[in-house]
């Protein structure tokens, strides 16, 4: 007890604890002041990501649509129905060559085990390429209607992008 009654008595350890009990709170509401702002800052750009998004997906939307009816063409196509593995791979890199490339990094036709048995992109020979494991395949399989994938890195093309 003495020692603390020794602190206390002197006289520069007086001015120290004095000195802490003034700036303390000035420095904590400094503190909260930054703090506020810094969150505020981090609110107003998570805000101003989503403007950005939303503002590019409703491009997008128009690419889906055509990206439906094209897939559908593709699949209705006779070089699709034959089974012909030649055949379907012409006509996919023929279309490839007519849509210019700009959007589609390729075109790809699986069975419903995911193996892809068609493509106008390169493979190795008999390499067994499977899309299973993706999630625009399971929707697919699940609901037989058209999937939008995730952002992914394709398998036969190696580009990153939404399947």
């Amino acid at each position: 007890m003495k020692a603390v009654e020794d602190i206390f008595n002197n006289s520069s350890m007086k001015k120290i604890i004095l000195f802490l009990l003034v700036v303390a709170p000035f420095f904590s509401w400094g503190l909260f002041g930054a703090l506020n702002n810094f969150n505020s800052q981090k609110d107003d750009a998570t805000a101003e990501l989503l403007r950005m998004a939303i503002f590019a997906s409703g491009g997008h939307e128009s690419y889906i649509v055509k990206t439906q009816q094209l897939l559908r063409d593709i699949a209705r196509s006779s070089a699709v129905l034959s089974g012909k593995k030649i055949e379907c791979k012409e006509f996919l890199s023929i279309l490839d060559k007519v849509l210019g490339n700009n959007i589609y990094t390729g075109f790809a036709i699986a069975d419903t085990k995911g193996d892809i048995w068609c493509t106008n992109l390169s493979t190795s020979e008999g390499e067994v390429v499977n899309i299973a494991d993706r999630l625009y395949f399971k929707q697919v399989m699940e609901t037989k209607a058209f999937s939008v994938g995730e952002y992914q890195t394709g398998r036969l093309s190696g580009i990153i992008g939404i399947p």
